[in-house]
């Protein structure tokens, strides 16, 4: 670890002339008392430099925490010193924080102003203007301090300017916010013909539009509400990122119909399909209703898929809710008693539960959860297509006969081709009307054919998908790794055009953990968002529950179009240019009545950000796409 403060140091310092002074770099993640560097900063920063000890008075504190602190005192131990000019050793003024991300990415560093002198307000009628948060490569701090200024086209205005359009008084765990996390991957346009032609048809539509969506299943919604140390008044911010419609814009929320002992309604099984059968319910379901409740005060038209990943281990060939195994009932099965109408049961009173105790409306049920894979060490349970028809010849008539208006899924497999199969088997059994939405992971291959002559016209959405393997990666285009949310840009893309795809949800919304399964890493108290949420951003908060995909299209391979349409008319059309120049865009509409178009810019300095507003005069208009980047055009 010292060699990563050393590595830090080095890095931040080594832009300061001999009598400058360094900003007070602060270390909140451990108890670094015992560290000694032998002198002070003088030396050669092979050693960290400026004090004797260092015995840190903010350990375990946040970064907002640390800011009000230091706003409050202007020194502190061993920083009382002083030059023979009077000049304190040390400059409060602003900050870097080596923090968890710190010691996870080994890369970046957390950047904070402190204070403001009387005066010296940001553009706003309050008093006391934000203390403004970035996080940015250890070789960038001091340049980007010294960046830093009051005034207009400086960082900080243009980071008021953001939190003042999300009404929001700080800017805490922004990943990516500033130009130093970007590739610098940008070339001259000279002798390149930077034209691009777009073209929008309103007359030419595909689907319709059910959102983004992640999940709190197997326990993680508890993270998210306090179970790791986060506050509640995190709590609510963390929810009000992913589903609020001005921010994250997620639209559905996947719940897990638990299956173990723990967090089961069935507690008991029953001797027989025929015996008595007591169901209870705990108010909690493994804290997804909180989650469930949350996440609708922020977005109260919330698309709900309960989904179980297995029956209960006593309805199925293997007596275990894990490791495969198949419900009782269905072909090639040998059991004593076929369970599948209990089944079908317990999943409906999984949806009476929430809807009778709860006040909450499910919206979508499933029975199946990847049943082409058998992971054995969690909950699962097999099925192909004709299996699945058995079952939902039982399952479907029940959901309808006591809620007409709940939709069912099938099947929820690994891919799109994988679903694609197990569709065909159901229609080969006469099970193609069995089902109301197909759902399907992106884990094993993604969609490269419009699902319609499988589903007979209705819809279908993509439900699950990370790279969890890999160390939480923040960014939006650095690494050109396949987490960051330039890339998931592409993918949704990809769902949507090729495959009319409705819907596209993550794996988890928010983890306690370090890995790249969640849209939010969740660290104690503290929260880091990733770039790819601010993909899902781009899609979902403008083309909204409800719009229809209409027909885009490009004459430049490298630049990617859809777009959609809204019920009240407005239209959105995401533009991503995935070139490392800037794209000269000539855009003609089709069908569409709109006057008026605002951008909103995502790149590695900008998280959806409002760029400019201006008149559609007629059927055409004329715009930019920067490079890298993922440009909205909202209509109306």
């Amino acid at each position: 670890m010292a060699t990563l403060i050393n590595d830090f140091l080095k890095e931040a310092y080594k832009f300061l002339e001999e009598d400058d002074l360094p900003s007070l770099t602060i270390l909140t993640t451990r108890d670094w008392s015992s560290y000694q560097p032998s002198q002070g900063k003088d030396l050669s920063y092979d050693e960290p430099p400026w004090t004797q000890e260092f015995n840190s008075p903010f350990l375990g504190m946040s970064p907002l925490e640390v800011a009000s602190l230091l706003r409050e005192e202007a020194t502190f131990p061993p920083y009382k010193l002083e030059r023979p000019d009077g000049d304190k050793v040390v400059s409060t003024e602003y900050c870097a924080i080596l923090d968890h991300q710190t010691l996870s990415d080994r890369k970046t560093a957390l950047i904070v102003r402190t204070r403001r002198e009387l005066g010296e307000n940001l553009p706003s009628e309050l008093d006391h203007s934000p203390i403004v948060q970035c996080r940015m490569n250890w070789e960038d701090v001091e340049q980007s301090l010294a960046a830093w200024s009051i005034g207009d086209g400086s960082m900080e205005e243009t980071l008021h300017t953001d939190l003042a359009r999300l009404d929001m008084k700080y800017l805490l765990a922004l990943s990516a916010a500033t130009g130093a996390l970007s590739q610098d991957w940008v070339i001259p346009s000279d002798g390149i013909d930077t034209e691009v032609a777009l073209t929008v048809n309103g007359y030419d539509k595909h689907q319709t539009m059910i959102g983004g969506g992640c999940s709190g299943a197997f326990g993680v919604a508890c993270d998210q509400f306090g179970a790791s140390g986060l506050s509640p008044e995190n709590q609510q911010k963390v929810t009000q990122y992913l589903f609020d419609e001005n921010l994250g814009g997620l639209s559905i929320l996947r719940n897990i119909i638990t299956s173990t002992q723990s967090g089961s309604i069935l507690q008991d099984c029953p001797a027989t399909p025929s015996s008595p059968i007591n169901y209870t319910w705990d108010g909690s379901d493994v804290c997804q209703v909180n989650l469930t409740k949350t996440a609708l005060k922020y977005n109260p038209d919330l698309f709900i898929y309960a989904d179980a990943w297995s029956a209960p281990g006593c309805f199925k060939t293997n007596k275990n809710e894990s490791d495969g195994g198949f419900i009782c009932g269905v072909r090639g099965t040998n059991c004593t008693y076929d369970w599948r109408q209990a089944y079908a049961d317990y999943l409906v009173q999984y949806a009476r539960f929430y809807k009778e105790k709860e006040n909450v409306t499910i919206s979508l049920l499933g029975a199946y959860n990847e049943p082409d894979f058998n992971p054995v060490s969690y909950s699962s349970m097999q099925s192909d297509g004709y299996q699945a028809k058995d079952f939902l010849e039982v399952l479907y008539p029940t959901v309808k006969e006591a809620y007409p208006e709940l939709n069912v899924s099938c099947c929820d497999a690994t891919g799109a081709r994988q679903e694609r199969n197990l569709l065909y088997e159901l229609q080969k059994a006469g099970g193609g009307d069995l089902f109301d939405i197909a759902t399907w992971h992106n884990y094993q291959s993604e969609a490269k054919e419009p699902f319609k002559d499988r589903t007979g016209g209705k819809p279908n959405m993509e439900t699950e998908w990370s790279q969890g393997s890999q160390e939480f990666n923040p960014y939006w285009d650095v690494t050109g790794q396949e987490a960051e949310g330039f890339q998931w840009a592409l993918y949704m893309h990809q769902g949507f055009t090729a495959g009319d795809a409705s819907g596209w949800s993550y794996w988890w919304c928010s983890n306690n953990n370090t890995n790249d399964d969640v849209l939010i890493r969740l660290a104690g108290d503290d929260y880091y968002i990733a770039g790819r949420l601010w993909a899902f951003s781009s899609y979902y908060r403008f083309a909204r529950p409800g719009a229809t995909r209409v027909d885009a299209s490009s004459n430049a391979e490298d630049v990617y179009v859809s777009s959609w349409v809204n019920t009240n008319g407005t239209v959105s059309m995401p533009v991503i240019n995935a070139a490392h120049l800037t794209y000269d865009l000539s855009v003609d509409l089709l069908g569409l009545n709109v006057t008026k178009a605002t951008a909103y810019l995502t790149d590695n300095t900008h998280n959806v950000t409002a760029m400019e507003s201006f008149p559609i005069n007629g059927s055409r208009f004329q715009a930019t796409v920067e490079p890298r980047a993922m440009k909205v055009f909202f209509m109306e």
